[in-house]
């Protein structure tokens, strides 16, 4: 179970450092395996303008970028064609060390002094589904709301810290950001903040089921199966809050309904899943044990054999 420090702190006020939190967790028998630090390779990369681009005089593939980081204007030589004047982009500076192992320093190329390097989404361990632009073959372009000589990790938002947590099979009540924070809190004697679910939408006078049944045939393996029908919804990229979220704990953001419900299932440990109602054959959910040999095709295009 991954949790994060910034996450669990919406639910108590943590005044511990990441390490002793991870130690009092540990030994009252939440097993943390692991703290990654989103920014462990992103130090020394700032938010750079590039202020004008010119001609390497000894080699034709090659560039001489002026870029202000806020602090000062450095000079880099770079060999990339996806940049322009006025571009915000990641710029490592000499003792940036990144998340694919290139260690950055003050060099001459061709002659010419370069006091740092342009930096691509990979080189940042980001890709498309974090940040628009991140997975392009070149450089990271930045949106042009972001701050001039601002560390990445903070522009970015990968300013956060993991929580790896072995749980056992007898706590799945900490199966959730919710549950693990309710842990902290007994741990440290601290309160609970108040949530508030409230929240305001249209509601229509149809019945839910004139459009739509709900049958579960095996009530000893799922006991209470509850669906919502919801209309005129948008189908959207997700904010970037919540995409940020859900890349800290390993899950891939694909759109706003889906993301949102693998939002409250990790927040809260209540599983869901949307279905898309044109898709939905016999505009009815049929809960049941799979029949054998019986095939199943899933979202990432595969399909797999059953039993029983």
């Amino acid at each position: 179970m991954k949790v994060t420090y910034n996450w669990l702190k919406d639910f108590v006020d943590i005044e511990l450092s990441a390490e002793q939190l991870a130690d009092k967790l540990t030994c009252a028998g939440l097993e943390v395996e692991e703290i990654i630090y989103q920014n462990e390779h992103l130090h020394d990369v700032v938010v750079g303008k590039i202020l004008s681009i010119s001609g390497h005089p000894n080699a034709e593939r090659l560039t001489i970028c002026k870029v202000d980081i806020g602090e000062k204007v450095v000079q880099i030589v770079t060999a990339a064609k996806n940049i322009s004047e006025g571009d915000l982009v990641p710029v490592s500076l000499p003792g940036a060390d990144l998340v694919n192992g290139i260690k950055i320093q003050a060099s001459k190329l061709r002659g010419e002094l370069s006091e740092g390097m342009f930096c691509s989404g990979e080189e940042l361990g980001i890709t498309d589904e974090y940040y628009e632009g991140a997975s392009v073959n070149g450089i990271l372009i930045l949106k042009n709301n972001e701050k001039i000589g601002d560390a990445i990790e903070n522009a970015l938002g990968l300013n956060d810290i993991i929580f790896d947590i072995n749980i056992t099979s007898n706590r799945p009540d900490l199966m959730s950001v919710y549950g693990i924070a309710k842990e902290v809190c007994a741990l440290t004697n601290k309160t609970l903040k108040k949530v508030d679910l409230t929240y305001s939408v249209d509601i229509y006078n149809e019945k839910i089921e004139d459009n739509l049944s709900v049958k579960v045939e095996n009530s000893k393996l799922c006991p209470r199966y509850m669906a919502s029908y919801i209309k005129d919804v948008k189908i959207e990229k997700s904010p970037f809050w919540l995409r940020k979220r859900l890349y800290a704990v390993g899950i891939k953001a694909i759109n706003n309904m889906v993301d949102i419900t693998n939002y409250v299932l990790v927040e809260y440990g209540q599983p869901m899943h949307a279905f898309d109602y044109n898709h939905l054959d016999g505009k009815s959910i049929v809960v049941r044990t799979a029949k054998q040999s019986e095939e199943i095709s899933v979202l990432n295009q595969n399909s797999y054999k059953l039993d029983e």
